[in-house]
């Protein structure tokens, strides 16, 4: 392969890199539609009176919620930098990418009288 070859390949890694970035960080990083969809779903109600339906306790658990998503994500760079030197990133992202659908597959069967998969 010639080295004009490898240098392409850097901008589609590149290319991918970003779009992987963009496309995993949307639930961190887009949290206040995404709380307002949550509360839009009833997500929590339970927790208030049916004449105050967004109490304090609801909120604070749904603050709850984006504080151990932002804190997971600054906690983990550092691990998944090792983990990504160690597998490689196309095995890393594969990864990545299964972790973040059954994260969501989880928010989209969580119950709050039931099963409340909100926190794992």
């Amino acid at each position: 392969a010639s080295a004009g070859g490898s240098y392409k390949w850097s901008y589609v890694v590149a290319a991918l890199a970003l779009t992987t970035s963009f496309l995993y960080s949307g639930i961190i990083f887009g949290w206040a539609p995404m709380q307002l969809l949550l509360e839009s779903d009833g997500v929590y109600s339970s927790l208030c009176s049916p004449s105050n339906p967004s109490c304090g306790n609801r909120v604070s658990r749904l603050v709850l919620l984006y504080t151990v998503g932002s804190t997971g994500n600054v906690i983990g760079g550092a691990p998944c930098g090792l983990l990504v030197d160690h597998l490689g990133p196309q095995r890393c992202s594969l990864l990545s990418g299964l972790l973040v659908t059954a994260g969501l597959l989880l928010m989209g069967i969580s119950e709050e009288d039931g099963f409340d998969a909100f926190l794992v």
